[in-house]
């Protein structure tokens, strides 16, 4: 089993922050503790890089602290990965002894722990998360209301850290950058026809600009933005036509990201590796975080780039 929980109506105090069971003695030992108000805002982002291919298989992340905050990796098939990145300053406290450390977890039981009072903004969840070191397990305390005073506590089973795909997406010069609504995206990839197997992406200085479309038994389905489009286009820098498939199925995490982001940077290297940045603002808390994915072109577009022509 992935957790254990226990709950209580009582709470006792931890680094006056209200909520924590644990007493001063347990902390001694402790590498890394944060604390937050709302759950439910950095809940909503991670769900968008919950990758779930097989229900009967849960998504594994990994867990990076620095002093800068906290970064949450997801992986997939050698040919994405999706990072979430919440900055120290989101945290109403954050404490990590030495540089950085690193884990794995399952990432759905982390989002269902999050969600164990609801997802509802109206319904505020606090959390406090406490990590001892290597081989210890992630200790979530979660407080339904300062009012109730309902909370429980969950332990989560961490996993060595196996590293990480380097995409050395810089390593490679970058012709064409775009900067978009994230809704106009979103409407973008909403028009194509998801039974195809492949997207092409073509970013260019001139006509078509900007162009998705894919290609499959019945037909093909194409959806472009002219770059001097304000309601679109925050800003448009590209010097070279580049055109690239990817498996649709490798991109469908990106789409769904879309909707909780307000502006979405796409880039493109040399290499055709796309770079999708998704900017997701929560104006209630004043705090902005950023989803990240690199996705690597398919080799095996060649059979839909015939349809295309």
């Amino acid at each position: 089993f992935f957790f254990l929980m226990s709950q209580s109506s009582t709470a006792s105090g931890l680094a006056d922050y209200p909520g924590s069971t644990s007493s001063q003695d347990d902390n001694i030992d402790l590498v890394f503790m944060c604390a937050m108000e709302k759950v439910q805002s950095i809940a909503s982002i991670l769900a968008a890089i919950n990758i779930v291919k097989d229900k009967k298989v849960p998504t594994i992340c990994t867990v990076t602290i620095t002093k800068k905050g906290i970064k949450f990796t997801v992986e997939e098939s050698h040919s994405l990965q999706a990072n979430v990145f919440f900055q120290e300053e989101l945290f109403k406290q954050f404490n990590l002894e030495g540089p950085s450390i690193q884990f794995r977890i399952y990432l759905s039981v982390f989002l269902d722990c999050l969600n164990i009072f609801g997802n509802q903004p109206s319904n505020p969840t606090s959390l406090q998360m406490l990590y001892k070191g290597y081989g210890n397990p992630l200790i979530l305390t979660l407080t339904e209301d300062k009012n109730t005073n309902m909370l429980t506590d969950v332990t989560i089973n961490t996993m060595e850290s196996q590293g990480l795909i380097n995409f050395n997406f810089r390593g490679c010069p970058i012709h064409n950058k775009v900067i978009m609504q994230s809704h106009c995206l979103k409407e973008a990839f909403d028009e194509l026809d998801w039974s195809s197997t492949f997207v092409n992406f073509v970013l260019s200085p001139d006509e078509p600009f900007f162009r998705l479309q894919t290609a499959g038994n019945l037909g093909s389905c194409q959806v472009d933005y002219p770059k001097d489009s304000d309601e679109v286009f925050e800003s448009f820098e590209c010097s070279q036509t580049q055109s690239n498939f990817y498996k649709l199925s490798v991109i469908q995490p990106t789409v769904k990201a879309l909707a909780v982001a307000s502006k979405t940077q796409v880039r493109v290297n040399q290499r055709g590796v796309l770079s999708m940045q998704h900017m997701v603002t929560d104006t209630k808390q004043m705090s902005t975080c950023f989803i990240d994915f690199f996705i690597l072109p398919s080799e095996d577009g060649d059979s839909d780039e015939e349809m295309l022509e």
